[in-house]
């Protein structure tokens, strides 16, 4: 559980540094914000299918995937009500 706890704060670190934002700390907080990135990642990949390497698609599918992992076992561990 730690390195899950770890790249989520690497996660939510970047997302700061990138948006600006100030994403909040809390456990419940943390699996949707994952979630959402989920998302973005799985969006990005499948729009630049045509435009980019099936290995590099496929690299932010397995990205998305991961993170859609890790919220679920950040759910899991009891790290969020």
């Amino acid at each position: 559980m730690k390195t899950e706890k770890k790249i989520a704060q690497i996660v939510f670190c970047a997302a700061d540094t990138v948006t600006g934002a100030n994403i909040p700390d809390a456990p419940r907080e943390s699996s949707i914000r994952l979630r959402q990135a989920a998302k973005l990642v799985e969006s990005t990949a499948y729009d630049s299918a045509g435009d980019h390497p099936t290995s590099v698609v496929s690299q932010l599918i397995m990205a998305a995937a991961n993170l859609e992992r890790l919220a679920q076992a950040l759910e899991r561990n009891g790290e969020c009500p």
